[in-house]
C-alpha cells in the first residue's frame, strides 16, 4: 500500500496528517477482519465522514485498493468481481486468532541450520542424505535429553 500511496501523490498527507494516516491504515487492518466480513467492513469504512469528504483525493488510491484487494463493483447488479489477490489468501484473521506465526522465520532458521550441517549450498545427493542423517541424530539426541529432564536452552535476545 505504501508504494501506491507514493504513486498517487498522498505521501505528504500521510506523513503530515496523523488523522489521514490513521484512516488509510484502516484499510490495512481489513486483513484481520473475518474473511466473510471484509467486504462489509470495507464498505463501512468508505461510508465514514473522512472517506466521504476526501473522495476526490482518494479516488485513484481506492481504485487500486479495490482492484487488488476487495474487488471492484461492476454492472447494474452492483456485484464485486474477483480481486487480483483473493481475500482468502491475504486475510490473516484465522492465523491471528489461533496464534499461528505470520512469518516463515522458523523455516528459514531450519534451512540455515541444515545448510551449515551439510557445509555447502548445492550438495550432491550423497551429501544431502548424510546431512539428513546428521540432523535426525541431532534431533533424536535433543529429544532424549528433553525426556531425561534437560530443558532446551533459551535463545539470547
Amino acid at each position: 500500500m505504501w508504494r501506491q500511496i507514493q504513486n498517487v501523490g498522498l505521501v505528504e498527507n500521510y506523513i503530515n496528517n496523523t488523522n489521514f494516516a490513521l484512516h488509510i491504515r484502516m484499510l490495512a487492518v481489513l486483513a484481520y477482519v473475518p474473511p466473510d466480513n471484509v467486504i462489509n467492513a470495507y464498505e463501512e469504512i468508505l461510508e465514514t465522514q473522512f472517506y466521504v469528504e476526501n473522495e476526490d483525493l482518494l479516488m485513484s488510491f481506492l481504485d487500486y485498493f479495490e482492484d487488488n484487494w476487495v474487488g471492484k463493483i461492476t454492472g447494474r447488479r452492483k456485484t464485486r468481481r474477483q480481486p487480483r489477490h483473493p481475500i482468502d489468501i491475504w486475510n490473516c484473521h484465522y492465523s491471528a486468532n489461533n496464534g499461528l506465526p505470520t512469518t516463515n522465520n522458523a523455516v528459514e532458521g531450519w534451512h540455515r541450520g541444515f545448510t551449515s550441517v551439510i557445509g555447502t549450498s548445492h550438495p550432491n545427493i550423497w551429501k544431502f542424505i548424510d546431512g539428513i542423517k546428521k540432523v535426525q541424530n541431532i534431533e533424536e539426541l535433543k529429544r532424549e535429553q528433553y525426556n531425561a529432564g534437560k530443558q532446551p536452552q533459551k535463545k539470547k535476545v
